[in-house]
């Protein structure tokens, strides 16, 4: 009920404020409670203030999108909010949040199929994109690989988790730090699906990625993740019925893996 009265009387004012020339903070906060106004369960008020804005200040047309596609998300119109991200250009940032909202509606209705096709299908149109767009999108792209591996593991594909993971680590410019972490999670996944997988080179084959990934983060230098994935190449060699070499690996360390515990 606070949120209802909150929304209600901030909208009110919103409403009867017209815009100061000059004001672009004010009309930047304005465009943000619209926005904002959908999440909280009110796309009709957001719709009002969007009119309103349109009204005072016609200009607005393309930045007060971003409201219509919350409000079409809100509204679950998701047909109608897709035709009109389809009509904005691919590369656009605006184009790149409207798809990660949508993926998100779905998320909330429990709808993982739905929003994993929809992370999909974003980064799938980048795949011919020139550099400069990739840096230009890739907090987005960056967000959406990451929460495609997170909804494909939910599902139980593990492929898809994994080649969620390996776009993650595709990325221009990734922090060595977060190259580490991004890559033990990778491991994991693979040891994941080596456990599950009947055939044996398929098998074989994930494990030796998990030793390339090992010794990839091992050559870095010692740190959290050295520990992480000195584990984890222990756990591949028991898969493998490597006992000896199992316990060598994190033996031989142990020295530097007490200095990070």
């Amino acid at each position: 009920m606070t949120r209802f009265f909150t929304a209600l009387f901030f909208g009110s004012l919103t409403l009867l404020l017209p815009l100061a020339a000059g004001a672009d903070r004010a009309l930047d906060q304005e465009l943000e409670f619209a926005v904002y106004l959908p999440e909280l369960g009110f796309p009709e008020y957001a719709e009002k203030i969007a009119a309103q804005l349109l009204k005072q200040d016609p200009s607005l047309q393309d930045r007060l999108k971003r409201v219509e596609v919350k409000v079409l998300i809100a509204k679950r119109k998701y047909a109608e909010v897709e035709a009109l991200l389809k009509s904005l250009p691919n590369f656009d940032a605006l184009t790149q949040e409207g798809w990660i909202a949508v993926a998100h509606g779905h998320l909330q209705a429990r709808e993982l199929e739905a929003a994993q096709k929809v992370y999909a299908e974003l980064l799938n149109r980048f795949t011919n994109a020139t550099p400069q767009q990739i840096l230009d999108n890739k907090t987005n792209l960056m967000q959406s690989a990451y929460m495609l591996a997170e909804v494909a593991d939910k599902r139980g594909d593990l492929p898809g988790a994994i080649g969620a993971y390996q776009r993650l680590l595709a990325m221009p410019d990734i922090e060595r730090e977060l190259s580490s972490k991004l890559q033990c999670e990778l491991a994991v996944l693979c040891v994941r699906l080596a456990e599950q997988e009947p055939d044996a080179v398929k098998r074989e084959a994930a494990l030796e990625k998990v030793e390339k990934i090992a010794s990839d983060i091992m050559w870095r230098g010692v740190n959290l993740y050295f520990y992480q994935v000195t584990v984890t190449f222990a756990h591949v060699q028991l898969l493998r019925g490597k006992h000896e070499a199992a316990q060598h690996a994190i033996m031989k360390d142990l020295d530097q893996i007490q200095k990070i515990s």
